[in-house]
C-alpha cells in the first residue's frame, strides 16, 4: 500500500497544467487586490476626516448630532466654549471598519 501512496504523488500533467494555470491567475489577481486595497485605505481616511468634520462643526454651533444627541439645541448656550473633542466612541463609521487604522 505504501507503494501505491507514493505512485499517487507524482504529480500528472493535468496536475502541472492547473497548477501553472492557478498560479498565474494568482498572479493577475495580486496587482488588482493591491489597488483595491488601497482605494479602501483611502476611502476610509476620508470618511474619518468627514467624521471628524461633521462632529467639530455641530458641537461647535451647539444644535448638537445624530451621535451625541440634540438635547441642547433648544437651550440657552451661553458665550462659553464647548471642547472640541472627538471620542473614538463617537466614531461610529470609522468603527464600523474591520481594516481601518487610526
Amino acid at each position: 500500500m505504501a507503494m501505491a501512496d507514493a505512485a499517487s504523488a507524482v504529480p500528472t500533467q493535468d496536475d502541472k497544467a492547473r497548477y501553472e494555470t492557478l498560479k498565474k491567475e494568482l498572479m493577475q489577481a495580486l496587482p488588482k487586490k493591491r489597488a483595491i486595497d488601497k482605494q479602501l485605505a483611502q476611502i476610509e481616511a476620508q470618511i474619518y476626516t468627514l467624521e471628524a468634520t461633521y462632529l467639530t462643526e455641530t458641537v461647535a454651533h451647539g444644535g448638537g448630532n445624530i451621535i451625541q444627541g440634540f438635547e441642547n439645541y433648544l437651550k440657552n448656550q451661553g458665550s462659553g466654549r464647548r471642547r472640541n473633542e472627538i471620542h473614538d466612541q463617537d466614531r461610529i463609521f470609522s468603527n464600523s471598519s474591520l481594516t481601518f487604522q487610526k
